[in-house]
C-alpha cells in the first residue's frame, strides 16, 4: 500500500523521434521543436521537446502503476504536466 511519503521510481523510454512524429500526427502539433533537432536548436532548445499531452500520458501510466484499479482514472484531471526532452536523434 502506498503511503504519504513514499517515493515511487519509474523509468520511461527513451522517447524515440517515430514516437514524437507519430504523436504530432495524432495531436496534430507538427511544431518543429518537438521532433527536429537542428529547429529546436536554433530555437534556442538543448534538445527537441516531448508534446505536453504525450507527457502527461507517460505521467498517468506511471501513476497507474501504482494505484493499480484501486482509483478510477478520471480523463478530466491532471497530474501535471513533466517537460521531457529528447537529446540526440
Amino acid at each position: 500500500m502506498t503511503r504519504v511519503g513514499d517515493v515511487h521510481r519509474f523509468q520511461r523510454g527513451p522517447v524515440t523521434t517515430t514516437q514524437l512524429v507519430m504523436y504530432a500526427g495524432a495531436s496534430g502539433d507538427f511544431n518543429r521543436i518537438h521532433f527536429d533537432l537542428p529547429y529546436a536548436q536554433e530555437a534556442g532548445l538543448s534538445a527537441v521537446l516531448a508534446h505536453g499531452m504525450l507527457t502527461m500520458g507517460i505521467s498517468v501510466g506511471c501513476a497507474l502503476q501504482v494505484a493499480g484499479s484501486r482509483f478510477p482514472c478520471d480523463h478530466r484531471g491532471s497530474l501535471g504536466s513533466l517537460p521531457l526532452a529528447r537529446h540526440g536523434r
